[in-house]
């Protein structure tokens, strides 16, 4: 369970906010993302300067490795080990 604390010291760590994950993702993304983070599926996170480095628990053995990156202007890329394309749930749950 996500608790508010949690929330809070992960936005910190982040420095960005849920609009630009929106803006980013389709909603069922957003969503699919949100469920994810909600159960714990991301197990790592890091914020390494302009990069955000995560791992996402999926359907696969190992987890995904997911980079987001961001510049003043917002998210200027993102990338993920798994199959699929676009901001996706992987990617939002790490955002």
């Amino acid at each position: 369970m996500v608790t508010s604390a949690k929330v809070r010291e992960q936005r910190r760590l982040l420095d960005f906010g849920e609009d630009l994950i929106r803006e980013n993702s389709s909603p069922q993304s957003f969503e699919r993302g949100l469920d994810y983070y909600g159960r714990g599926s991301v197990t790592f996170v890091i914020r390494r300067g302009e990069e955000l480095q995560a791992e996402v628990v999926g359907s696969e053995f190992a987890p995904y490795d997911v980079r987001v990156g961001f510049d003043a202007a917002g998210m200027v890329e993102a990338w993920c080990s798994c199959p699929y394309s676009g901001i996706h749930k992987y990617r939002t749950s790490t955002s």
